[in-house]
């Protein structure tokens, strides 16, 4: 168990806090709930902390605006469909040059993955079959 680790690991063993005896006008008649083992009584605050980092993480990762912006603009990128709206934010960015260029990195896109084949993966990747396909539509 827990203790056993602990002393592989040359620290000291988990101890439970001395009980305490609950008031009364608290507890009214019943027996107070003591933990019998360390594992017992730390289990609660190890699922607290479990699911505070994961809710913490989610929304540092899910939750950012900034992240749901990056992900729209990837999704622009990939699938080629302009979002005006949200390109009008960016001046650099010249909309009609994107409009005009994405269609082409669709179309790419779908030569590339039409080539890839076990003989391209193992030669080196998607990489050598791309080059190929579009010299080959120049």
């Amino acid at each position: 168990m827990c203790s056993d680790r602990a002393v592989e690991l040359g620290l000291k063993s988990l101890q439970l806090p001395r009980a305490r005896k609950v008031p009364a006008r608290y507890t009214g008649p019943a027996a107070t709930h003591a933990a019998a083992i360390p594992a017992v009584y730390y289990k609660p605050q190890f699922y607290e902390m479990v699911d505070m980092a994961t809710s913490e993480l989610s929304e540092r990762f899910t939750g950012s605006i900034r992240l749901q912006t990056f992900m729209k603009l990837e999704s622009i990128l990939i699938t080629g469909q302009i979002d005006r709206s949200l390109l009008g934010s960016y001046t650099e960015l010249n909309i009609d040059d994107l409009e005009q260029g994405l269609p082409c990195r669709g179309k790419w896109r779908q030569t590339a993955s039409r080539r890839q084949t076990a003989s391209t993966r193992t030669q080196g990747g998607i990489f050598p079959s791309l080059g190929r396909g579009i010299i080959s539509n120049l």
